[in-house]
């Protein structure tokens, strides 16, 4: 008996139907195709008797039973397809119709999206979930005074600076804000200096983790970027809670909306295209934000007392016409160009640079109590015991309050300094007091180490005054407040030497006191710095004392000479025109001007000289500059100079002979070494040389 398999089916539906239609007839197929499936499957299984399971078959009917099995096989092949191809169409279906569905309730979730703004909006100007707080009570300001807004939005941790070395306040420590707040009317003056006026902070900006649940860090984060307002009328203080997260402004930037419409480049858009279309939606949600913080503050003007009393004509915050007529006033400290207007260095930038000139010798200072060199100490994960930059590592660390000089600079870059230890050792008779000092490696990108001979205290107070740098409170407070009682002290110590200098320069030169006092002042720092190794005037003995007075009042004279013999200004700059590249371009003690242009990337120099009247003296290449230019009076400098290693020396460094003389003896003694190979090249590596050559055919 042959079987023969059915016609083709239509593998879908007509292209008439609506999709709800063919949705539920391809379904229905899909479950008439299942039970086919499940009826031929049912009728392929053999059937076997208990008992003649191994009788043999004739040869007829094993024929017959395979093409069987091939028929079958063939109607469950082309029912796969058949379901295949419904399934694909099915899913097609449903995936158009859950789009067309998002297409259609996509107005409607922006629609309520704003209803909720609104709301928001609203439930901000009513102060529904507002919470007040008077910190000071007292006279407030006149009403005619102006209600200053300022745009910053502060960070209550940078502006206070308190506990910078464990890490700083976060918004758990708002009360010690607020008493460090009360405590100094400088500091309230720092943070809202105008007597009437609002400012809007968070509690911290800076990166914390605290702990290993990550809901409770995202919680903590969130409560950290909180905003709250400060409000001062005359002597009243208010603190104003809210639920509005503002990020760095509390009114726009001068060009905050047409910079929207520039891209990457400055470069205007166009008019129509996605990305106008993305500008467009990002400033209407731009204002919608700014519109939200005028209708609270708005709403602290009409429903509190907090800003009583008022000018006769109302106080209205959104009104353009109380900003012209000056009773209302919006400071942009958060405008570059008013943070920077003092066009001063930034802490990070004379960091880095001051701390490029650390090499042995000078002195430094090491903040180990800070956060930054904690975090160098080695974890459980690190299978070992105490921090990684102390050897022994279980050592205690250096002290902050103690100015360390480097001993040693190591090939990787790293800076040694050695101090007495304060902890015992342990030993098989019990502890006993340490006999060997222990070390600490530091590095010029360090945040927690400082060039302390290179740190003018009235220079470090300024960094600490300046809001751009107290982004940075946690790297710079520590170090600072070391150096400054570091300075403080030495400047104590160093009294009766400082003041026996200045009487040798009024007997001596015949200069009044207060010359003599200021001139001092810059000796002594040149003094410390002349050294290849600074060291302070003080404890050195009474010989060692006189020596250094006699070197102060011999340079004192000598300025005093070279200011009247100083090179013409015309020399000068016909010296410049000759060398394009100079570094540094100095007057010597003798009245010759010198010249350094780089060799290479440095350390060493080409050190050229002239006579008074500009003719060339001498050229000397591959030249370490030493302490010699801090002898000098410096006419010209380039940044670069600034950053120079001029602690280098010899041992350290390979000048570029002493490199081709190595590359030259690397070779030759390899050749000899290996005659059957040939050197290929030769590579140096600090003071060492590293060889690749090839096998001679």
């Amino acid at each position: 008996m042959t079987d023969h398999l059915p016609a083709p089916r239509q593998t879908g539906p007509g292209p008439d139907l609506e999709p709800a239609a063919e949705i539920a007839q391809l379904t229905e197929e899909l479950a008439r195709l299942s039970s086919e499936a499940q009826r031929l499957t049912a009728g392929a299984e053999p059937a076997t008797e208990p008992g003649n399971a191994l009788v043999q078959a004739s040869g007829q009917q094993a024929v017959e039973a395979k093409a069987s099995m091939v028929r079958q096989l063939a109607r469950l092949q082309r029912l796969q397809d058949d379901v295949d191809q419904r399934t694909k169409r099915l899913r097609d279906l449903m995936q158009a119709q859950l789009h067309a569905a998002h297409r259609a309730l996509h107005p409607l979730k922006a629609q309520a999206a704003r209803m909720q703004e609104g709301i928001e909006a609203i439930t901000l100007y009513l102060g529904i979930d507002e919470g007040i707080e008077m910190l000071r009570d007292g006279e407030p300001a006149g009403a005619d005074t102006p209600v200053v807004l300022r745009q910053m939005v502060l960070s209550a941790d940078q502006e206070c600076m308190v506990a910078a070395e464990d890490g700083g306040l976060d918004v758990e420590g708002l009360d010690d804000f607020f008493a460090w707040l009360l405590a100094d009317g400088r500091h309230l003056d720092q943070v809202l200096p105008e007597p009437k006026g609002i400012v809007a902070l968070v509690p911290s900006r800076t990166e914390r983790r605290y702990g290993a649940d990550p809901w409770f860090n995202a919680a903590m984060k969130k409560a950290n970027a909180a905003t709250f307002f400060l409000v001062r009328n005359g002597e009243r203080l208010y603190v104003v809670f809210n639920e509005l997260m503002l990020q760095g402004r509390l009114f726009p930037a001068a060009d905050e909306f047409a910079s929207l419409f520039r891209d990457y480049r400055g470069r205007p858009l166009e008019p129509g295209s996605h990305q106008w279309k993305k500008a467009e939606e990002a400033a209407d949600t731009t204002r919608r934000q700014y519109m939200k913080v005028g209708l609270l503050l708005q709403g602290l003007a009409d429903r509190t007392t907090v800003l009583h009393p008022h000018p006769v004509q109302g106080l209205n915050l959104l009104d353009q016409n109380a900003i012209d007529d000056g009773r209302v006033v919006l400071v942009p400290d958060a405008e570059d160009a008013y943070a920077l207007s003092d066009g001063s260095e930034r802490f990070t930038d004379w960091h880095k640079r001051v701390n490029a000139q650390l090499r042995p010798g000078m002195r430094g200072i090491v903040a180990s109590r800070s956060t930054a060199f904690r975090d160098l100490a080695y974890g459980r994960e690190d299978y070992q015991r105490g921090h990684s930059r102390l050897h022994p590592p279980t050592a205690d660390a250096p002290s902050p309050d103690t100015v360390h000089t480097i001993e040693e600079r190591r090939p990787d870059g790293g800076l040694v300094i050695r101090y007495a230890r304060a902890d015992d050792v342990w030993t098989d008779r019990g502890p006993r007091p340490a006999r060997v000092r222990a070390s600490c490696t530091v590095r010029a990108d360090d945040s927690f180490v400082l060039a302390y001979d290179a740190a003018d205290p009235d220079l470090l107070r300024g960094f600490l005054r300046n809001r751009v740098d107290r982004a940075h409170y946690l790297d710079m407070v520590p170090v600072i407040n070391a150096a400054l009682a570091a300075k403080v002290q030495e400047r104590a110590a160093e009294a009766p030497f400082r003041q026996m200098a200045v009487g040798m320069l009024m007997q001596d030169a015949g200069v009044r006191v207060d010359e003599a006092e200021e001139a001092v002042v810059g000796l002594v720092d040149w003094w410390k710095f002349a050294n290849r190794v600074h060291r302070p005037l003080t404890g050195r003995g009474a010989e060692a004392d006189a020596k250094a007075a006699r070197e102060i009042l011999a340079e004192f004279h000598r300025r005093r000479r070279t200011d009247h013999g100083r090179v013409p200004e015309e020399v000068v700059e016909a010296v410049a025109a000759r060398h394009p590249e100079a570094l540094l371009i100095a007057q010597t003690h003798a009245g010759h001007l010198v010249v350094l242009t780089a060799e290479d990337d440095g350390p060493y120099v080409t050190e050229h000289s002239y006579t008074r009247r500009g003719l060339p003296r001498y050229s000397r290449q591959w030249v370490l500059p030493g302490a010699r230019p801090n002898r000098w009076t410096t006419l010209r400098s380039t940044p670069r100079w600034e950053n120079w290693d001029r602690g280098a020396t010899l041992a350290e460094h390979v000048s570029g002979p002493e490199r081709e003389a190595l590359a030259e003896q690397a070779a030759r003694l390899a050749r000899a070494e290996f005659p059957g190979r040939e050197v290929a090249a030769v590579t140096l590596q600090g003071t060492h040389a590293v060889i690749a050559w090839t096998v001679s055919s």
